[in-house]
């Protein structure tokens, strides 16, 4: 299943007509004309402007490692400091992961084969997409693409930058605990944990055009009752929750996303905080 930061960019192209192969060349020559401006002048959310930067390492040994981070530098006129900060945030980030991924230069040594040459590089290649932004809430998803070397198959992982601004320019760090009364807090997360588990059925159905066994519901319980449900992005009317393969179900049935509507939880919604703020209260 195509994911919906994705799928809301996918057009769709009849090669049934005679000209659909030119409609194909021009549609990837404007997306390429597109995708520079974006990255060149960057993209404006209210006050804010998101540029990106690519963060790029390739280390040509035998084990060697390929690296590609994308990563946003933001401007706020208004909101100076706290642009300022998120910018040296995400590039700190980038950097951190640059050295987390990195070949050892002393690796164990091992003998290996001219024809599998290309599976002895690590590869990782993170992309963002900004789910939401308005004056006062950034919530970003991070996309991970890896691959050990030596690995079966490649793999995908999701991380999320939620981040408030408040009106004096001061810049936060949020959970999905801080949208919650704190007394029942653990009841918000119970009732989304349900929904998710009620909703998972419906997804495998979709994916696979069969219903789900007891099997799988063992595992789609597993896996969201041993998650803490950090893997979440927001929009004005709720949570996207991201799952990577193995988390849900099996490696073929790819990376899982719910949506769960703030009504879901609407009683246990902090007053005063970050749920009106999305809103633009």
């Amino acid at each position: 299943q195509v994911p919906s930061y994705i799928s809301n960019k996918i057009q769709f192209i009849d090669f049934k007509r005679n000209d659909g192969w030119e409609i194909f060349d021009r549609s990837l020559r404007l997306a390429a004309s597109q995708q520079n401006l974006e990255i060149v002048q960057g993209i404006q959310f209210g006050l804010f402007t998101f540029k990106t930067n690519i963060l790029k390492e390739e280390y040509k040994q035998i084990p060697g490692h390929d690296i590609e981070i994308s990563y946003p530098v933001i401007n706020n006129s208004k909101n100076s400091k706290s642009s300022d900060t998120l910018s040296k945030y995400f590039e700190g980030r980038a950097v951190r992961i640059l050295f987390n991924n990195r070949t050892s230069p002393w690796p164990l040594e091992f003998d290996w084969n001219k024809e599998y040459k290309s599976t002895y590089t690590d590869s990782y290649y993170e992309s963002y997409n900004i789910a939401f932004c308005n004056d006062s809430v950034i919530s970003i998803l991070h996309t991970i693409n890896w691959y050990g070397a030596g690995a079966a198959h490649p793999n995908t992982a999701f991380e999320v930058s939620n981040f408030v601004i408040t009106d004096n320019d001061y810049s936060y760090k949020f959970s999905i605990y801080d949208l919650f009364n704190n007394e029942d807090s653990q009841e918000a997360i119970s009732k989304i944990k349900r929904k998710l588990i009620e909703d998972a059925p419906r997804v495998y159905w979709e994916r696979t055009g069969e219903k789900a066994e007891q099997s799988d519901m063992d595992w789609f319980t597993t896996g969201v009752e041993n998650s803490d449900l950090s893997n979440f992005t927001l929009n004005q009317s709720g949570f996207t929750f991201h799952f990577p393969p193995y988390e849900l179900h099996c490696y073929a049935l790819g990376s899982w996303e719910f949506f769960i509507s703030f009504f879901e939880v609407i009683d246990h919604l902090k007053k005063d905080s970050i749920y009106q703020l999305i809103k633009g209260e």
